[in-house]
């Protein structure tokens, strides 16, 4: 009988050794994973990319803004979303910035300049067939942000 019960020690003191190892590793997995969304909190690693854009002159924001808008056109779909590299710089204002990905959609488009779960900078593209034309900045939060008219033109 007492040998019954020191195997049933054994095993549950192996049983419980196996579970300590277990919660370390997840533990450890855990404080990697938070550690790597670090670089996710405060300004989310964007707000180089939003001094850039808002020190663009109006030309360079024109061009920027007929950038989009053929890019929007060539598409020919109603909704796509394309990654940085479809964007063409052809001044030397513009090859200065990158983005994460831009959204078409029909009559305007968001540019993503970078951010993290809710906090995000875009560019606002408005108006492609329309009189008025506009790009605004927004960044911050998603109930909290920031936004700029950086360029306006009427037809």
């Amino acid at each position: 009988m007492r040998e019954n019960i020191r195997t049933k020690t054994s095993s549950i003191t192996a049983a419980v050794a196996c579970g300590v190892r277990y919660m370390a590793k997840n533990i450890y997995l855990s404080f990697v994973f938070i550690i790597s969304l670090s670089g996710c909190f405060g300004e989310c690693g964007y707000r180089d990319q939003v001094e850039l854009v808002e020190s663009l002159s109006q030309e360079g924001l024109s061009l920027l803004y007929e950038e989009v808008n053929l890019l929007s056109q060539k598409s020919g779909e109603f909704k796509k979303t394309l990654r940085a590299k479809d964007i063409s710089a052809n001044s030397a204002e513009l090859s200065k910035l990158s983005f994460t990905l831009i959204r078409l959609q029909n009559e305007r488009a968001n540019l993503m300049l970078g951010g993290c779960v809710d906090n995000k900078a875009y560019l606002h593209f408005k108006g492609f067939n329309e009189s008025e034309k506009s790009i605004i900045l927004t960044e911050g939060e998603h109930s909290t942000y920031r936004e700029v008219v950086l360029w306006r033109a009427a037809d």
